[in-house]
């Protein structure tokens, strides 16, 4: 039997990246249906370009 975990986590909170994000890649696909690498990333986009952006889900976007 193959079991899978779901991918659970909380919410994002962009309030606690800095400007400077690490080359992790665990990528965030937002609703422009662009992947950002990782968390920190995606929220530098939304908040230092005023981006009108949201989290649309984990893992690469497949559009």
């Amino acid at each position: 039997e193959i079991y899978f975990e779901p991918d659970f986590r909380f919410p994002l909170n962009c309030k606690v990246y800095t400007e400077v994000c690490t080359r992790e890649y665990d990528p965030i696909c937002a609703s422009d249906a662009k992947t950002y690498s990782n968390e920190c990333t995606f929220c530098n986009e939304k908040m230092n370009n005023d981006a009108n952006i949201y989290f649309q889900h984990f893992g690469e976007c497949e559009y």
